[in-house]
């Protein structure tokens, strides 16, 4: 019994778009979305980038409160992204990112939502950005596997 593909579905071209996005991380912490921004990275501040590389490498998720635990983390990944030599400077932004008392981690949760708001369909912007209520884990909902890290 042969099997009948419809046309409109048999080519490449007419495919319905995927539901889902591949997320890249190259060799340079560099960010890309191969899917919705033609292969451009997505371009963030690096103690933005800090913050959203470390909720993908942790898709449990991590309580806000908690975060100052994963301190040396933060530390690591802000290390292999910037350009300062400094290593005062890195951990006091660093500590000021993980401090309960500032808002800065906010205005980067803000920042990353905005950056990928810009590039992504809606729908799939909750599955990209960091959820999660204050007082409970923040993540990032799109699934390990749909992350490609390079690095």
């Amino acid at each position: 019994m042969a099997v009948i593909v419809p046309t409109h579905f048999s080519s490449q071209k007419n495919r319905p778009k995927p539901q889902h996005s591949c997320l890249v991380v190259d060799e340079q912490c560099r960010i890309f979305l191969p899917e919705y921004a033609s292969q451009t990275e997505v371009e963030m501040q690096p103690l933005v980038k800090v913050l959203y590389l470390f909720f993908l490498k942790h898709p449990e998720g991590v309580l806000l409160y908690d975060l100052y635990d994963y301190r040396q983390e933060f530390l690591q990944i802000y290390q292999q992204i910037t350009r300062m030599a400094c290593p005062k400077v890195i951990a006091q932004n660093v500590d000021r990112l993980l401090n309960r008392q500032d808002n800065s981690i906010h205005e980067k949760f803000s920042r990353i939502k905005s950056t990928l708001a810009a590039r992504v369909p809606g729908r799939l912007l909750k599955e990209l950005h960091c959820l999660g209520a204050p007082w409970w884990q923040k993540n990032i909902a799109i699934a390990p596997h749909l992350v490609d890290w390079k690095v």
